[in-house]
């Protein structure tokens, strides 16, 4: 089976990071990236939601580290990030790609320690993440195909 191991190069967007074909809107703001969308939804203030909407989403990232959490996200967080990935990959651009990866595993994997979302190769993490985002990107892929 092929393997997608990082979402770099070709497979750069497969990465929240990247900026959407369509911005999408989350209570009445409108976001560029599933990273800025996914950070508002931690936060338990709408200034917060405003604040990270207008943000890159490497600056969205650092500041969802440290707003007051909406105290509900830890226990929804692998349902709010489905539902953002659904959106994306719902949009053309990104259903299509997503489509053209067939059977291909999808691994989300970084060397920043993220063993939640995807699987940390350092030598420290030793690949053992859950590969969330991987997995859910590889669900929709085939919800796309049946």
């Amino acid at each position: 089976m092929d393997v997608i191991e990082s979402f770099g190069g070709n497979y750069r967007w497969l990465s929240n990071f990247t900026v959407l074909e369509y911005p999408i809107e989350y209570k009445g703001y409108m976001f560029k990236t599933t990273e800025n969308l996914y950070q508002a939804h931690k936060a338990l203030h709408n200034d917060d939601v405003k604040f990270i909407s207008e943000l890159t989403a490497g600056h969205a990232k650092r500041v969802g580290r440290v707003i007051e959490m909406d105290p509900l996200f830890e226990t929804n967080k692998i349902k709010i990030m489905y539902d953002i990935q659904l959106q994306k990959y719902s949009q053309p651009k990104f259903k299509q790609l997503l489509l053209l990866t067939g059977n291909m595993k999808i691994i989300e994997g970084n060397t920043w320690h993220d063993n939640i979302w995807g699987i940390c190769s350092c030598d420290k993490c030793g690949s053992n993440g859950t590969n969330y985002l991987g997995r859910i990107i590889m669900k929709i892929r085939n919800e796309y195909e049946l």
